[in-house]
């Protein structure tokens, strides 16, 4: 019945902004005489001159903040990790989430490069994305920590599209990939660990390096490249946004940079949470007495 319900809220947030985003799609479309992306970018400064500009921004921003659930339309991503493990890894990481952010990135040639676009993406990613951060460290239940972590994430690649330099969309272009990466991983790694130990609260779960040990390796791997870690892609990708931030020019470079950093230092911690912790430490009594079970259906499988 949860599960029902949480598809519904996913279904219905998204839908109501794919609505919205269609108006806008049919306002623009009509200010500028084409549909076309190619077109409207030379329509440009027609599009930004309309008396109708900040109404197709509202819409398209709708559209976009509901399927990439920033704030205050987040709430229905964490549901989703009701879904099974691989759809839960292939929803958070490369599809869904990222079609707001590949739509906002998209249309920033035709819509962007103005304080009614900018100004809006970076209040509301940056927001989001240490809102999220923030509450991923107040969870207990692994997909919970990874649902937002993952929302913060798509508040940074949400907030660097607002930023708009040449450094900002390098950085989102690298962070989708990174994210993408390290994020199915973790969510794969987690599966595991729910298939396993029967259960996905990290209070309860040690030691499984003892009997997983493959997929520990796996989790500490993605929750490196999570950290920014040298030597791992993530390290890159953490980096440019730091770069994106100190070369912003502009009076707000030091609090963009320091919102930056603790975001990453509550990932950094979420990611360690979900890919390394609950293989350290010694296996809890109530596992050991079906340690050559989980061994088994763990290498069996």
């Amino acid at each position: 019945m949860s599960s029902r319900k949480s598809a519904l809220t996913a279904l219905s947030v998204t839908g109501m902004g794919g609505f919205f985003l269609l108006a806008g799609i049919i306002l623009l479309g009509n200010v500028a005489g084409t549909y076309s992306i190619s077109e409207l970018i030379h329509a440009r400064d027609t599009i930004i001159h309309h008396a109708q500009y900040p109404l197709i921004l509202v819409l398209f921003f709708m559209g976009a903040f509901t399927k990439s659930a920033q704030f205050p339309f987040h709430f229905w991503l964490p549901g989703a990790m009701k879904a099974p493990t691989p759809v839960s890894a292939y929803l958070h990481s490369a599809t869904m989430v990222k079609a707001g952010i590949y739509l906002l990135a998209r249309f920033d040639p035709v819509l962007g490069n103005t304080p009614m676009w900018s100004y809006p993406l970076m209040i509301v990613g940056g927001f989001t994305m240490l809102f999220a951060a923030v509450h991923s460290l107040l969870r207990v239940d692994l997909k919970s920590i990874l649902a937002y972590s993952t929302i913060s994430a798509l508040g940074i690649l949400t907030f660097l599209i607002g930023l708009g330099t040449r450094d900002a969309v390098i950085a989102a272009s690298v962070f989708i990939l990174v994210h993408a990466l390290y994020k199915a991983a973790l969510f794969l790694v987690t599966g595991i660990i729910d298939h396993e130990a029967h259960t996905r609260d990290i209070t309860r779960l040690s030691g499984l390096r003892k009997v997983l040990l493959p997929v520990a390796i796996a989790g500490f791997l993605a929750a490196l490249s999570s950290a920014g870690v040298p030597l791992t892609f993530g390290f890159i990708g953490k980096d440019l946004i730091y770069e994106a931030t100190l070369h912003a020019g502009s009076s707000l470079m030091l609090v963009l940079t320091v919102l930056a950093v603790i975001t990453n230092i509550c990932l950094v911690a979420a990611g360690f949470m979900a890919g390394i912790k609950p293989f350290t430490g010694s296996l809890p009594s109530s596992f050991q007495k079906y340690t050559f079970l989980i061994l088994l259906c763990g290498y069996h499988h």
